[in-house]
Protein backbone atom coordinates (compact mmCIF):
# COMPACT_ATOMS: atom_id res chain seq x y z
CA UNK A 1 0.00 0.00 0.00
CA UNK A 2 2.59 2.47 0.89
CA UNK A 3 4.09 1.91 -2.62
CA UNK A 4 1.04 2.52 -4.02
CA UNK A 5 1.01 6.36 -1.99
CA UNK A 6 4.56 6.95 -3.20
CA UNK A 7 4.11 5.96 -6.59
CA UNK A 8 1.18 8.18 -6.62
CA UNK A 9 2.81 10.95 -5.67
CA UNK A 10 5.77 10.88 -8.05
CA UNK A 11 3.65 10.43 -10.44
CA UNK A 12 2.10 13.45 -9.80
CA UNK A 13 4.82 15.35 -9.34
CA UNK A 14 6.74 14.26 -12.48
CA UNK A 15 5.26 17.19 -14.39
CA UNK A 16 8.64 16.90 -16.23
CA UNK A 17 10.62 14.26 -16.82
CA UNK A 18 12.97 14.83 -19.73
CA UNK A 19 14.79 11.90 -21.07
CA UNK A 20 18.15 13.14 -20.52
CA UNK A 21 19.77 15.63 -17.90
CA UNK A 22 22.17 18.56 -18.85
CA UNK A 23 24.45 20.28 -16.09
CA UNK A 24 27.02 22.95 -16.34
CA UNK A 25 29.54 19.99 -17.42
CA UNK A 26 27.60 18.89 -20.10
CA UNK A 27 26.17 21.89 -22.54
CA UNK A 28 22.84 21.27 -24.21
CA UNK A 29 23.26 20.01 -27.60
CA UNK A 30 22.16 21.72 -30.94
CA UNK A 31 18.46 21.33 -31.34
CA UNK A 32 16.96 19.92 -34.43
CA UNK A 33 15.78 21.74 -37.45
CA UNK A 34 12.37 19.98 -36.29
CA UNK A 35 11.83 22.73 -34.02
CA UNK A 36 10.28 25.06 -36.47
CA UNK A 37 8.74 28.51 -35.74
CA UNK A 38 11.24 29.37 -32.57
CA UNK A 39 13.27 32.20 -32.85
CA UNK A 40 16.99 30.88 -33.34
CA UNK A 41 18.80 34.27 -32.87
CA UNK A 42 19.49 34.99 -29.40
CA UNK A 43 20.36 38.44 -29.06
CA UNK A 44 22.94 38.78 -25.96
CA UNK A 45 22.45 41.88 -24.11
CA UNK A 46 24.14 42.64 -20.66
CA UNK A 47 21.05 41.55 -19.24
CA UNK A 48 20.30 38.73 -21.11
CA UNK A 49 24.50 37.45 -20.54
CA UNK A 50 23.54 38.04 -16.89
CA UNK A 51 20.41 35.83 -16.95
CA UNK A 52 22.02 33.57 -18.70
CA UNK A 53 25.24 33.44 -16.26
CA UNK A 54 22.56 33.50 -13.37
CA UNK A 55 20.06 30.89 -14.13
CA UNK A 56 23.06 28.33 -15.71
CA UNK A 57 24.64 29.11 -11.78
CA UNK A 58 21.15 26.88 -10.26
CA UNK A 59 22.11 23.89 -12.84
CA UNK A 60 22.20 20.70 -10.54
CA UNK A 61 20.59 22.59 -7.71
CA UNK A 62 17.94 19.50 -6.67
CA UNK A 63 14.32 19.77 -6.95
CA UNK A 64 12.04 20.66 -3.88
CA UNK A 65 8.39 21.71 -4.35
CA UNK A 66 7.49 24.96 -3.10
CA UNK A 67 11.29 25.61 -3.17
CA UNK A 68 13.58 28.45 -3.51
CA UNK A 69 16.69 28.34 -2.31
CA UNK A 70 20.10 26.47 -3.43
CA UNK A 71 19.23 23.54 -1.53
CA UNK A 72 16.02 23.35 -3.92
CA UNK A 73 14.01 24.57 -5.58
CA UNK A 74 10.56 23.85 -8.26
CA UNK A 75 9.94 25.35 -11.74
CA UNK A 76 7.96 28.59 -10.09
CA UNK A 77 11.08 29.15 -7.56
CA UNK A 78 13.42 28.84 -9.86
CA UNK A 79 11.89 31.92 -12.04
CA UNK A 80 11.87 33.66 -8.83
CA UNK A 81 14.93 33.64 -7.83
CA UNK A 82 16.70 33.87 -11.10
CA UNK A 83 14.38 37.01 -12.13
CA UNK A 84 15.14 38.59 -8.32
CA UNK A 85 18.88 38.56 -8.83
CA UNK A 86 19.25 39.95 -12.19
CA UNK A 87 16.15 42.34 -12.48
CA UNK A 88 14.72 42.81 -8.45
CA UNK A 89 11.35 41.18 -9.62
CA UNK A 90 9.72 39.43 -7.11
CA UNK A 91 7.80 36.70 -8.88
CA UNK A 92 6.33 34.77 -5.74
CA UNK A 93 3.73 32.94 -6.77
CA UNK A 94 3.27 29.69 -9.09
CA UNK A 95 3.63 28.83 -12.92
CA UNK A 96 0.43 29.53 -13.63
CA UNK A 97 0.07 32.96 -12.17
CA UNK A 98 3.38 33.89 -13.92
CA UNK A 99 1.49 33.33 -16.73
CA UNK A 100 -1.33 35.43 -16.34
CA UNK A 101 1.61 37.85 -15.53
CA UNK A 102 3.33 38.07 -18.36
CA UNK A 103 2.71 39.36 -22.14
CA UNK A 104 2.33 36.33 -24.59
CA UNK A 105 4.92 36.18 -27.50
CA UNK A 106 4.71 34.13 -30.52
CA UNK A 107 7.48 31.69 -30.82
CA UNK A 108 9.28 33.28 -33.55
CA UNK A 109 9.67 36.23 -31.52
CA UNK A 110 11.24 34.21 -28.30
CA UNK A 111 13.93 35.11 -27.05
CA UNK A 112 16.31 34.59 -24.23
CA UNK A 113 14.60 35.54 -21.04
CA UNK A 114 11.33 34.86 -22.09
CA UNK A 115 8.69 32.45 -20.41
CA UNK A 116 8.29 28.93 -21.47
CA UNK A 117 4.90 27.36 -20.26
CA UNK A 118 3.67 24.43 -20.27
CA UNK A 119 0.49 21.90 -19.27
CA UNK A 120 -0.14 18.78 -18.89
CA UNK A 121 -4.07 19.03 -19.53
CA UNK A 122 -4.39 21.47 -22.61
CA UNK A 123 -5.61 24.88 -20.10
CA UNK A 124 -4.13 24.49 -17.43
CA UNK A 125 -0.12 25.45 -16.56
CA UNK A 126 1.54 23.63 -14.67
CA UNK A 127 5.17 23.96 -15.64
CA UNK A 128 7.42 27.19 -16.45
CA UNK A 129 11.15 27.59 -17.74
CA UNK A 130 13.56 30.33 -18.83
CA UNK A 131 13.84 30.06 -22.61
CA UNK A 132 17.86 30.49 -23.41
CA UNK A 133 17.22 30.62 -27.06
CA UNK A 134 18.10 27.57 -29.49
CA UNK A 135 14.88 25.91 -28.53
CA UNK A 136 16.68 25.65 -25.28
CA UNK A 137 15.53 26.64 -21.79
CA UNK A 138 16.16 25.89 -18.01
CA UNK A 139 14.00 24.86 -15.48
CA UNK A 140 13.61 22.42 -12.10
CA UNK A 141 12.51 18.98 -13.17
CA UNK A 142 11.43 16.61 -10.90
CA UNK A 143 12.78 14.03 -11.71
CA UNK A 144 16.99 16.01 -12.14
CA UNK A 145 16.45 19.13 -10.79
CA UNK A 146 17.74 22.17 -12.53
CA UNK A 147 18.41 21.36 -15.61
CA UNK A 148 18.36 21.96 -19.70
CA UNK A 149 15.71 20.38 -21.66
CA UNK A 150 14.82 21.22 -25.92
CA UNK A 151 11.65 22.59 -26.95
CA UNK A 152 11.98 19.54 -29.62
CA UNK A 153 11.89 16.52 -26.57
CA UNK A 154 8.61 14.97 -27.05
CA UNK A 155 7.69 15.28 -23.98
CA UNK A 156 7.84 19.18 -23.74
CA UNK A 157 6.74 19.36 -27.19
CA UNK A 158 3.37 17.98 -26.43
CA UNK A 159 2.85 19.49 -23.84
CA UNK A 160 4.24 23.31 -24.84
CA UNK A 161 1.20 25.80 -24.27
CA UNK A 162 3.57 29.16 -25.68
CA UNK A 163 6.00 31.99 -24.28
CA UNK A 164 5.23 34.94 -21.91
CA UNK A 165 7.71 37.89 -22.08
CA UNK A 166 8.02 39.81 -18.25
CA UNK A 167 7.73 43.47 -18.52
CA UNK A 168 10.70 44.69 -16.73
Amino acid sequence: MKLIIISSVLFIYAGCAPSVRYTRESPAPTPSASQRGVNRRTQVTPSASKMKSVAESYLGTPYRFGGKTRRGLDCSGLVSVVFREVYGIDFSYSSAQMRKNTSRVPPSRARMGDLVFFAQRRSRIDHVGIYMGNGQFIHASSSGGVMYSGLDEQYYKTRFSGFGRVNR
